[in-house]
């Protein structure tokens, strides 16, 4: 009987693993076979910017399969829907110069992603209107940072029964102090920096005054870059502007067409109408709407420059690690540094930076392969949406220091975690432990135990002496004293324009802005841009996927808004050693 029941299962887990294979090699092959496309733009048509629930980041996918698939027996796999700056810049760009566009049909509002990559946007469109053609934007909610991106139109729409959310930004901060005392574990915290608050979710209950005072001072910071720009956009004063954040007079469609935020409240047939008007002055001709990834396969696209003079741009996003899964493997981004350096046609480097940081020794590893690659051609830092702490101290050899207003930088500081398990293991899982040692330290750092005062002083001073080199680090590549760099250091978060005042940043702009200013350090007049890494099919991303599991797909599903503890649980359980970030919290709603 046990011999026929493992026959079957062998059977069918060979079935499982045929059909799956089946599945990826077909849609490979689909995708061999699907010819590229060329898309003829007609006369008098309207570039159609539909991102509603899309995340907004550096790069769109690399084909036409990274979204999220329904797949047998694994459930749902892919990337959420994603749009590139990188594909918005260049459609917007070349519909501004096209004969055949008359304008952007954008909708924007529920567009999700990082400030600062909002902010690039925004820009895009405020430079197309310089063309003399119409944006019009409709939707039917618009968030904060939707709207922000939206209020660039000539005239804004909302559903009748629409929203926008105007009341300002929040951060929320996850404390887990309450869990480790139920699960009898004990953090051991050493931190240095008086604003350093990565630590406090593991030590706090709640979140410290010092933490409150920074992060309303940036968030602040990047409130008031939003409220000056839609009221510059929308013709009204910005205290006026604040005022409607702050008391949320936008409750309902009619108070947002009182107070100036739309034109109309109308369905979105209606404004296509509107829209043939704009193009015909007739409602009833044809509507032409071309899509953004159509008319990136059509004739009317800007070509790139032929130079064989190269600018390379570097992409580093998300957590830096050594040998993390997800984020910034040192190894690998090291290994793209050095490709740039060797590569003779690339004559300057641009690093675009995201990430709150993470590991010492990997942030250093990183810093070093670019400060050799600066010696030998011009590198310029341009900070995304976060570049702090690990994230800024890579960012120290930098020729120049490029951030948008809104970017999230700083954090100077040095923290350190471990966890005393002694409790959890003893009292809660009746597990006893006896370990034999051949020297005082020889189990530095056991989780089943409380650690020794003299085990305590020798991590602090390894995490003291951390610090001191970060202080180095930053005061050798900003060119300050040590002693002007420990009076903002601590740790402390500040917005990009604030940092810029600090002298931690030289210049506020965005990618291009940067890629400007790596071309003057060159001397080059014409280039063309080359992209590190290269970036994972489709069918690269379900083979990752399948790694993950099956389980941990549908622990998300199940867990929804308390995944999010759980992920920072993991992260705590991973992050025990020395490491440079920022709070885990500063996600800006």
């Amino acid at each position: 009987m046990k011999s026929f029941l493992k026959s079957v299962l062998a059977v069918f887990t060979a079935l499982v693993i045929f059909f799956i294979l089946t599945f990826f090699f077909t849609l490979g092959f689909l995708a061999l076979l699907s010819p590229t496309e060329t898309v003829v733009v007609n006369e008098n048509s309207i570039l159609h910017l539909n991102l509603k629930n899309k995340v907004l980041a550096e790069r769109s996918p690399i084909d036409d399969f990274a979204f999220p698939m329904d797949v047998p027996l694994l459930g749902n796999v892919g990337e959420p829907p994603t749009v590139g700056l990188d594909d918005l810049r260049k459609a917007i760009r070349s519909a501004a110069q096209s004969d055949k566009v008359s304008g952007i049909f954008l909708e924007a509002g529920s567009m999700l992603g990082g400030q600062a990559l909002h902010q690039e946007l925004r820009n895009e469109l405020l430079n197309f209107k310089e063309s003399g053609k119409f944006i019009i934007s409709y939707d039917t909610f618009y968030s904060e940072m939707g709207y922000y991106v939206s209020s660039t139109a000539d005239s804004v729409y909302m559903h009748p029964y629409g929203d926008i959310a105007f009341t300002g930004f929040a951060s929320q901060g996850i404390y887990l102090r309450g869990m480790l005392d139920k699960l009898e574990i004990e953090p051991e915290i050493f931190v240095v920096g008086e604003f350093k608050s990565a630590v406090e979710m593991y030590m706090n209950y709640d979140r410290s005054e010092e933490d409150r005072e920074q992060t309303l001072e940036f968030l602040n910071d990047i409130h008031q870059v939003n409220l000056e720009a839609i009221a510059e956009s929308r013709g009204l004063e910005p205290e006026r502007v604040k005022e409607i954040s702050d008391q949320f007079l936008i409750r309902r469609p009619e108070d947002a067409l009182e107070l100036g935020f739309v034109e109309g409240i109308q369905y979105k047939n209606e404004v296509e109408n509107i829209l043939r008007t704009l193009v015909d002055g007739n409602e009833e001709e044809e509507l032409n709407l071309v899509t953004l990834s159509n008319f990136n396969k059509s004739p009317e696209i800007i070509r790139e420059s032929t130079s064989r003079d190269r600018i390379a741009i570097i992409y580093a996003s998300g957590e830096i690690g050594s040998e993390t899964v997800a984020g910034i493997q040192a190894g690998k981004l090291v290994r793209e540094i050095e490709q740039a350096k060797e590569n003779d046609r690339v004559k300057a480097i641009v690093l675009r930076v995201d990430t709150p940081g993470g590991s010492v020794l990997a942030s250093e590893e990183i810093r070093y392969a670019l400060a050799l690659a600066s010696e030998e051609k011009p590198l310029v830092i341009s900070m995304s949406n976060v570049s702090a702490s690990g994230g800024y101290w890579i960012s120290m050899p930098a020729d120049t220091l490029v951030a948008q207003s809104n970017t999230i930088t700083g954090s100077i500081g040095i923290f350190g975690m471990l966890f005393n398990a002694e409790g959890l293991l003893e009292n809660k899982l009746g597990i006893n432990t006896d370990v034999v040692t051949t020297g005082q330290f020889s189990d530095i750092g056991n989780m089943a135990r409380e650690m020794r005062p003299n085990e305590r002083a020798i991590i602090q001073e390894f995490i003291e002496e951390g610090y001191d080199r970060f202080i180095n680090v930053v005061a050798e590549g900003r060119n300050m004293s040590e002693e002007e760099v420990r009076r903002i250091a601590e740790g402390r978060v500040y917005g990009g324009l604030r940092a810029k005042e600090l002298g931690l940043v030289d210049v506020i702009g965005g990618l291009d802005r940067s890629l400007e200013i790596a071309a003057e350090l060159a001397d080059l007049e014409d280039y063309r841009t080359i992209a590190y890494p290269e970036q994972k099919t489709f069918i690269e991303t379900l083979f990752i996927e399948m790694n993950e599991g099956v389980a941990m797909r549908k622990l998300k599903s199940e867990l929804g808004p308390l995944y999010p503890v759980y992920e920072q649980y993991k992260t705590m359980m991973r992050n025990q050693g020395i490491l440079a970030r920022m709070p885990f919290d500063v996600i800006v709603e």
